[in-house]
């Protein structure tokens, strides 16, 4: 299929289904482009976009899995791909089984606003691996307000499958701090998990759960409303 570069005039062969359908003809015509002067090498694309080796950088820096970010529309679950796009400024929380394809949506579109925008600064975490890290700065109260002070130098964090990790006390206090200074300074973050309200009420304990399930209600705006009650 040929495409056209609004940059460089060139033409090159694409396939028909390309990492960017599903979006926005402006968009997708300027990650086409980027795309399209990488092939051909042009220094065109230098003039608007980012070039790979930032983005791949950046990629990097975010902790966002790479593999995950290369994305076939015939795989994925493109209702919650397309919701995530529309809503992409906002705080998001995305329940759901295993297997709808949350993380990789998740990461598809974060992975390509950072494309369009060289900008934006996003952090991923997994909640396992971040209680494993909060757990260890825990210890000490100036590591600790160190790491969480880390952990707001972006324009929004990315916590995925809330609810695996293992519910100690430490772990709910984390999670309970990190939702309310999220809430507290409208820090945009996008939560994957498993469980719906309850489960998380349950995960976050007697102590934690309700508020925790309340201050998500205020700051996000959910995929399936039913989820959270």
């Amino acid at each position: 299929m040929k495409h056209k570069c609004n940059n460089c005039n060139n033409e090159v062969d694409l396939p028909a289904r390309s990492l960017f359908d599903g979006y926005s003809k402006t968009l997708y015509q300027t990650m086409l482009d980027n795309v399209i002067c990488e092939l051909c090498g042009s220094l065109a694309s230098m003039k608007k976009e980012l070039p790979r080796e930032i983005y791949m950088k950046n990629l990097k820096r975010s902790g966002i899995p790479i593999p995950l970010t290369y994305w076939d529309e015939s795989l994925g679950n493109t209702v919650l791909l397309d919701f995530i796009w529309r809503n992409q400024h906002k705080s998001l929380f995305i329940p759901g089984k295993t297997g709808t394809c949350k993380t990789r949506c998740v990461i598809s579109a974060a992975s390509r606003i950072m494309w369009a925008d060289p900008s934006i600064r996003i952090q991923y975490h997994s909640a396992i691996e971040l209680r494993k890290k909060a757990s260890h700065a825990q210890k000490e109260e100036r590591e600790y307000k160190k790491f969480m002070e880390n952990l707001f130098v972006c324009d929004f964090l990315i916590l995925d499958d809330l609810g695996k990790s293992t519910a100690t006390p430490a772990s709910r206090e984390f999670f309970f701090d990190l939702i309310d200074r999220c809430n507290t300074h409208k820090k945009r973050i996008w939560i994957t998990t498993e469980d719906n309200g309850d489960g998380i009420r349950g995960f976050m304990g007697v102590q934690h759960g309700d508020a925790f399930v309340r201050r998500l209600k205020d700051m996000c705006f959910c995929y399936n409303p039913n989820k959270i009650k």
